[in-house]
């Protein structure tokens, strides 16, 4: 897919000119990803529709395992941006047909920095990991189908660390900061897709709002977009 590129008045500042550039290459990137995600689940609607008879009810039980990438700013305020992976988990239990009670952890794997032009691990800003864990509870929205849609809501906490220049001119000492435990809190939307058995397919969205609460002199924001899909485990504990 072509990149739009945008024509700037002569005499343009670089720096706004290198700013503005960044700002479209993280907007793109999004958009692309969410593009992905529509296209990806309308076939999965058509497909559900097809069902009948609302699936889900009190005693459900799912689970699941994945690998999630994700889009953290690389300090607070900036236009540029990592590109995060994560082995993400979580598991649910249905206290009806639309009230579930859900924890979710996230295993910090690697970070690759976007400077608006392609992928730079030569960075001396880096997280060197942000793992975290959320507690919440899941609203179900109404199908008569196999299909389950909701939205979520989520408090939890980061254990992160990151790596950051002595002398922020130079950039060429690298300190760490100490491990910080720092509030978070989330919200999500996605689908859950049943199939007859014990598996069914998932797809979720969910945005992070947090601050990396450590000695490090900048403030790192821990505001991140994350995106899972793949195909998780269910099983009825009580019988409708």
């Amino acid at each position: 897919m072509m990149r739009a590129r945008f024509a700037y008045p002569a005499g343009s500042h670089p720096e706004l000119v290198e700013g503005c550039e960044r700002a479209n290459a993280v907007c793109f990137d999004r958009l692309s990803m969410t593009a992905f995600f529509i296209c990806l689940l309308y076939p999965l609607l058509s497909f559900a529709q097809q069902d009948s008879g609302r699936f889900v009810h009190e005693g459900l039980v799912r689970a699941m395992l994945t690998i999630s990438p994700g889009s953290l700013p690389e300090k607070e305020r900036s236009y540029t941006t990592f590109s995060t992976i994560y082995l993400h988990g979580n598991n649910e239990y249905y206290f009806n047909d639309n009230i579930s009670v859900r924890s979710d952890g996230w295993y910090f794997l690697s970070a690759k920095r976007n400077n608006g032009e392609g992928y730079c691990k030569c960075s001396i800003y880096k997280f060197i990991y942000n793992h975290s864990v959320f507690a919440g509870t899941s609203l179900h929205f109404i199908s008569q189908s196999h299909f389950d849609p909701y939205i979520a809501l989520q408090p939890g906490v980061a254990i992160s660390k990151v790596q950051y220049p002595n002398d922020p001119e130079l950039q060429t000492d690298t300190l760490e900061s100490r491990a910080a435990v720092s509030p978070l809190f989330s919200s999500s939307v996605g689908f859950n897709l049943y199939f007859p058995k014990i598996f069914h397919l998932f797809g979720e969205v969910q945005y992070i709002i947090g601050k990396h609460q450590s000695d490090a002199p900048a403030p790192y924001s821990l505001n991140e977009l994350r995106f899972s899909f793949g195909l998780g485990w269910n099983l009825f504990v009580k019988k409708k």
